[in-house]
């Protein structure tokens, strides 16, 4: 299946606004980014708990996460672990917080400075 996206920016004052990296990608078995940009690798740090590596690192720990997550699955950024050079996340079923799973699909958006 082939991903296309198109990056489209807002014009604030002479500066376009787009998302610093977004990524499709999978933590079931193998973990990996099947589509994205802005990051470089994905880590399996347990079940239902990635780490994305971003290619360049962001300027400050002071980025929005948005997640979606399919399969009943919520996705969360682990707060603890705000980083410049990565982002961590943890996949829950059906948002029961006890109940980590892996989960194939799932998408993140980072914006920031």
């Amino acid at each position: 299946m082939a991903v296309n996206f198109t990056t489209v920016g807002i014009d604030d004052g002479g500066e376009y606004l787009t998302a610093k990296a977004w990524a499709m990608f999978n933590i079931d078995s193998s973990p990996s980014i099947d589509g994205g940009f802005g990051f470089g690798g994905i880590t399996d740090r347990a079940t239902g708990y990635v780490s994305l590596e971003f290619s360049t690192n962001q300027p400050n720990i002071y980025y929005s996460v948005t997640t979606a997550a399919g399969d009943r699955h919520v996705l969360n950024q682990d707060g603890s672990a705000t980083l410049v050079g990565a982002c961590h996340l943890m996949a829950t079923v059906g948002g029961t917080a006890d109940t980590d799973g892996d989960n194939a699909r799932n998408f993140v958006t980072i914006h920031g400075d």
